[in-house]
């Protein structure tokens, strides 16, 4: 809907102003960030953030401003409502799709009615949106839900590093780089024992 798009594009905007600043290097950042929490959490209120797109780059955005661990923005401003968070997780997470292997990730059901090679490849919404949980789980320490999503996400990289398409690439690239700095996985303990022949 025009309304759901409206609200994906302020919380793209969003993320990226706090993608590339902080709060000490411009502290002009801070009100309209608060503002478009507020009319995000507005939304998710009025249960017009439906899909799956929405409900991920909106559930990123509201975890990066108002949680203590990440640049928490809006959460001294008295403006962020977890239990929007909370409802907003859980709708989300009602929409996963769990493969054999124990990946995760989020699909949109765009693919209906199209020819059987278009829908083999994972399409680049998939591959946006749960670049965006990725990120999500991060910010919440969430290293489980991270892992289990960036295990699908290099599992559709083709053989050249990359996805679907640019912007998705982008977004996976940065997810996986925040996992592999972000989430420390103990190496495995193992004996290698080398001999001649």
């Amino acid at each position: 809907s025009v309304q759901e798009r409206g609200v994906s594009m302020t919380a793209y905007t969003s993320n990226s102003m706090m993608e590339c600043c902080s709060a000490d290097d411009n502290p002009g950042l801070v009100r309209p960030v608060c503002k478009a929490v507020r009319y995000m959490q507005d939304e998710v209120r009025a249960g017009r953030v439906t899909r799956p797109y929405a409900q991920a780059i909106v559930y990123l955005v509201l975890v990066k401003a108002c949680n203590y661990s990440s640049c928490g923005l809006c959460r001294t401003e008295g403006v962020c409502d977890f239990a929007i968070i909370a409802k907003l997780r859980k709708d989300l997470f009602g929409k996963v799709v769990i493969g054999d292997d124990g990946s995760m990730h989020w699909e949109a059901d765009t693919n209906v009615g199209q020819a059987y090679w278009y829908r083999r490849k994972p399409q680049a919404i998939s591959v946006e949106m749960t670049s965006y949980v990725v990120e999500a789980c991060l910010v919440v320490n969430d290293c489980q839900c991270a892992a289990s999503a960036t295990k699908w996400l290099n599992s559709v990289r083709n053989s050249r590093g990359g996805l679907v398409s640019t912007q998705d690439t982008v977004a996976a690239l940065n997810a996986l780089s925040k996992f592999a700095a972000g989430c420390r996985i103990t190496p495995p303990n193992l004996c290698v024992k080398v001999t001649r022949m």
